[in-house]
């Protein structure tokens, strides 16, 4: 029994719904109704009913409620206090994504001179593990793109800098001698992109709708390498902000390319509760 499935049980029991216990979590559905028949299975009982467009708590999911919600209250107090232990101030943890390291650095400038005795540690993610990370504690900042701007009350957001974007495509692409380009003239290619949670590909599906295209394709790879491998080889095109083009390398042959008029917001992320010292320095000083 695992932390996050009796979080997701919780969330499950008051929604009665996978869809919006996916949304809350930033995770699919699928993932929700594994985590729920892993619990399931660790408990030996059913916490569900579920019929073709219901979900109901059984009387074992009704009994496990009480004492789940019991289980995360005392987690959060034990949270709470290590929050508040001194020794939690020693480190800043930092999520990124999509960001060229020469971003951090500047971003970060004067930091480490204003808190010597504060360390760094940071972790490459997504856009949506650092908004679960910095929702649960488990990253004190995250520098990130956001590229579908979510609206979570317990997290404070600054936006630092707008930076443009650019489709990348095959040197041998049709589209590889324009001089800018648009979502609308992409229109009937495959768009690809490092893997997500449904809800985040559903975001940029409705992006490129919202811009006139109703034949792309988005399809998911497991990393911005992949991605990158399978355009150089003439598969479709993604998209990618200035601070994002590190990734390409010459070998690849591939061609670059300002979408016209278009930029993606780099933001800063912290939740609304963190008191870290030199949290508040970075995010007063970006402004």
């Amino acid at each position: 029994m695992k932390i996050q499935q009796i979080s997701y049980f919780v969330t499950l029991a008051r929604t009665l719904s996978f869809t919006k216990t996916a949304e809350v979590h930033f995770i699919s559905q699928t993932a929700v109704s594994q985590q729920i028949r892993l619990l399931e299975e660790d408990l030996g009982a059913q916490l569900f009913a579920r019929s073709n467009r219901r979900v109901a708590l059984t009387p074992a999911g009704r009994r496990f409620y009480e004492q789940a919600v019991k289980i995360l209250d005392l987690i959060e107090i034990a949270r709470q206090q290590v929050r508040e232990a001194p020794q939690h101030q020693k480190e800043l943890v930092i999520g990124l994504a999509g960001v060229d390291n020469s971003y951090v650095v500047q971003l970060m400038k004067g930091m480490t001179d204003r808190y010597s005795d504060v360390g760094l540690a940071f972790q490459k993610c997504t856009y949506d593990q650092i908004l679960q990370g910095v929702l649960n504690r488990q990253m004190d900042l995250g520098i990130t793109l956001e590229m579908y701007p979510s609206d979570v009350p317990e997290i404070e957001k600054r936006t630092v800098a707008h930076l443009p974007q650019y489709a990348v495509v095959s040197n041998k692409s049709r589209f590889a001698q324009h001089n800018s380009l648009t979502r609308k003239q992409m229109d009937g290619e495959d768009y690809y992109m490092p893997k997500t949670s449904r809800h985040t590909a559903g975001r940029m599906q409705d992006v490129f709708r919202e811009a006139g295209c109703s034949h792309i394709r988005v399809i998911q790879e497991d990393s911005m390498d992949s991605v990158l491998l399978k355009i150089s080889f003439g598969q479709g095109f993604t998209i990618m902000a200035e601070s994002a083009l590190h990734w390409i390398s010459p070998e690849l042959n591939l061609a670059v390319i300002p979408l016209e008029n278009e930029t993606v917001p780099l933001c800063f992320m912290r939740n609304r509760e963190n008191e870290h010292p030199a949290l508040d320095f970075v995010f007063n000083s970006s402004r």
